[in-house]
Order: structure tokens, then C-alpha cells, then sequence
């Protein structure tokens, strides 16, 4: 998580670095989170480093937000913001995925 939050920073670096001087003096912070799962008209974000979840409405957020889709965000008072959804984070999050996949399927071929 701290190679996606670092590669997230320096995407947005102009942005964020704005935000946190703003944000500095206010009960705020910037994160990253996931969708974890969509359940009606609600959706549930897991932020990690917060190890929490947030449930908020589906009218919120981005019409092309699904399960696994990752977003830059803004708690504010124990309320969160959607302030950019970031694809290069769930390309990322594939291809790890995918090669941990791999490196498992080659480590069972070695024990049959």
C-alpha cells in the first residue's frame, strides 16, 4: 500500500501538496481508498491506513466507479470526499495481483 500511496503523491505532487497547506490547521487528511463493494445504493470505501470503511451514498461518487476502483480522498471531520479517482492505481493492483497468481500456480507445480 505505501509504493501505491508514494506513486499516488507523485502523480498529484502540484495537488496534494496545495491541499495539505490548506488542510494543515483543519481536522482533515488525505488518503487513498478502495471500493471494497457496492450494496444498493451504497457504497462501501476501505481506507487502510485509516483501517477503516466508509459507507456512503452512491450518488456521490463517480457514475464509472465500481468494485476495486481507487480514489484519492478527503476525511473532513469523519466525512468522506471523493476528490479524484485514480485508474493507474487499479492497473497497478492487477498486474500484482496477477504475477502474486503466477508466483502461487508455479509454487504448487513444485509440490506435485
Amino acid at each position: 500500500m505505501n509504493v501505491l500511496i508514494t506513486i499516488c503523491l507523485s502523480l498529484y505532487v502540484s495537488q496534494i501538496t496545495t491541499m495539505e497547506w490548506v488542510t494543515s490547521w483543519k481536522n482533515e487528511e488525505i488518503v487513498i481508498g478502495v471500493v471494497d463493494r457496492i450494496e444498493g445504493e451504497t457504497v462501501v470505501i476501505l481506507v487502510e491506513e485509516q483501517h477503516q470503511e466508509f459507507h456512503i451514498e452512491k450518488e456521490r461518487i463517480p457514475v464509472s466507479a465500481h468494485k476495486g476502483g481507487w480514489f484519492l480522498l478527503l476525511i473532513q471531520d469523519k466525512e468522506l470526499i471523493i476528490l479524484k479517482e485514480l485508474p493507474i492505481f487499479e492497473k497497478k493492483q492487477k498486474k500484482i495481483s496477477n504475477q502474486l497468481l503466477e508466483r502461487l500456480r508455479k509454487e504448487k507445480q513444485l509440490f506435485e
